[in-house]
């Protein structure tokens, strides 16, 4: 795979606004909630690669 520097300006209006959006904010937001519970992590940008510890589920802040 090779790696390629882009500007956004070249690649505005060859991406719908969601993609836009999702590239100008980042991977986005993401935390770790005990699963069977409210209690979640603070939010953090990264991708939805992203895992947390056994027994809590990643979420989209």
């Amino acid at each position: 795979m090779q790696t390629q520097k882009m500007s956004l300006a070249g690649i505005q209006g060859k991406l719908s606004r969601a993609e836009m959006k999702s590239i100008m904010a980042g991977s986005g937001c993401y935390k770790c909630c005990w699963t069977g519970t409210s209690n979640c992590s603070v939010g953090v940008s990264c991708s939805a690669s992203c895992t947390c510890v056994s027994g809590a589920t990643l979420t989209s802040c």
